[in-house]
């Protein structure tokens, strides 16, 4: 007796063949790869602006954190090396020009040990006192650039504060530059009164207040200005410290006597 196989089942349809969707080959994955590629890009740069971003932010934060916490308003002591610059004179060719700038060293309000250094970068160094009323106009205007953005990112900024007097006006100069904002790194003089030369003074050949040191990226004098400069002027003769150009010198303004 022979026993019959049951049928086969009925072969199924093959499955339609999916169509690959847009990115992932076909026509439309031609595009995705370069959008992908702009996106890193995008991030990239978005990466690098925040690095430098929060670069300057951390660093006018440290600046501006010894006004915060001031303990002392004046340095005990102040040393500088390298040559003493010498006094700016009041008309000709200054003979600072040239010269390395010496690196001054005392204590900012904190208490904390700092100097005023050569960086490579460019550098204004302002020595300003907080009786002066020269000085107190002239602050603003620095200040003004600096949150501005006008400020070049290339060119640095310190201050030495000097002849502190607490008999005289606007005293203490750390609630002074804390008002103004003052974002760059101080160092306290130890110059006591308005008639006193402190030993910063005497490393910059100090004449007068504002007194303005301008170095190019090598630490070397290619300026120095006694008296208050207009805003105007001031951001131009920055731009051209910044490309590296002698800044234009300003005709004498206004300023306070040094001791």
């Amino acid at each position: 007796m022979t026993t019959k196989r049951p049928p086969a089942p009925p072969k199924r349809p093959a499955p339609p063949k999916r169509r690959k969707p847009p990115g992932r080959g076909g026509r439309g994955g031609g595009m995705m790869f370069p959008l992908i590629i702009a996106a890193l890009v995008v991030i990239g740069v978005g990466a690098v602006i925040w690095a430098i971003s929060a670069s300057n932010s951390k660093s006018d934060k440290s600046a501006s954190s010894s006004i915060q916490t001031a303990k002392i308003e004046r340095s005990p002591s102040v040393t500088y090396t390298g040559a003493a610059l010498p006094s700016l004179p009041t008309s000709g060719k200054d003979p600072a020009v040239g010269k390395t700038v010496p690196s001054v060293t005392g204590k900012n309000f904190a208490g904390a040990t700092t100097t005023i250094k050569p960086t490579g970068k460019p550098m204004v160094i302002a020595t300003i006192a907080h009786w002066c009323p020269h000085c107190q106009a002239e602050v603003p205007r620095i200040m003004d650039l600096r949150t501005s953005g006008k400020w070049p990112s290339n060119v640095d900024l310190a201050a030495l504060v000097t002849a502190t007097d607490q008999t005289l006006n606007n005293y203490p100069p750390s609630a002074w530059l804390q008002r103004e904002g003052w974002n760059a790194p101080v160092v306290l003089d130890d110059a006591q009164g308005q008639q006193s030369v402190g030993k910063g003074e005497e490393a910059y050949g100090v004449t007068g207040f504002p007194f303005l040191v301008w170095t190019d990226a090598s630490g070397k004098v290619v300026l120095r200005t006694a008296g208050e400069i207009p805003e105007s002027q001031l951001q131009s003769m920055l731009d051209q410290l910044s490309k590296g150009q002698t800044p234009t010198n300003p005709s004498a303004g206004a300023s306070s006597a040094a001791g």
